[in-house]
């Protein structure tokens, strides 16, 4: 925004007043550059935005999904927070800047709709909900693989039994004995199943 100062003099007829006055001649303001939400909730919403130099105030309209003007707020700062917004419904907010009596042109609008969840929860969060997606999901891994396993063990057919008798040796001490694995034929002394006499 640029300003320039003229003086201004009374003509009549072929006569110029000895007096003058100063009179101003602004251009329009730009209006606000990259029109951000930074913050979304059930009933409260945070903007943000940018803007060259030479401004005095932005003013700020917030409108229902009826086009019925619910907030009107004048903010010098470059930010506004709405709150008393009602969960599942949507807004525009339209954002113009103000310099002296001229309004800019241009007009930064967002549309934007609340969240429908409990109080306190905060929908701008996408990290707490990523963190529980993942837990739940490692869970479920780790329980499919459990049930694979054991169902591929399950499978797995069990080591044939050999045959096994009891015999004594020549001093009379009875031991269990087993076929031998090879042919089955011959029987094998098992000194760990020792029986007695």
């Amino acid at each position: 925004t640029q300003s320039t100062w003229d003086e201004v003099f009374t003509l009549y007829g072929s006569i110029l007043s000895k007096t003058s006055v100063k009179a101003t001649n602004y251009t329009y303001p730009a209006p606000p550059l990259n029109l951000t939400m930074s913050l979304l909730t059930n009933n409260e919403v945070t903007f943000t935005w940018k803007n060259r130099k030479n401004y005095d105030d932005f003013s700020v309209n917030v409108h229902d999904d009826d086009k019925k003007l619910i907030q009107a707020l004048t903010k010098r700062d470059k930010g506004v927070i709405i709150r008393d917004l009602t969960p599942g419904k949507k807004y525009k907010i339209q954002v113009q800047t103000r310099f002296r009596e001229l309004y800019s042109k241009g007009v930064a609008i967002y549309e934007f709709q609340t969240g429908c969840y409990p109080i306190g929860r905060d929908e701008s969060r996408p990290w707490l909900i990523a963190f529980w997606l993942t837990f739940v999901y490692a869970i479920l891994i780790t329980a499919l693989c459990g049930f694979l396993a054991y169902w591929l063990i399950s499978r797995i057919p069990p080591a044939p039994s050999m045959p096994t008798k009891t015999a004594k040796d020549s001093s009379g001490v009875k031991y269990i004995i087993t076929a031998s694995p090879l042919d089955g034929t011959k029987w094998m002394k098992n000194e760990m199943y020792q029986l007695g006499r």
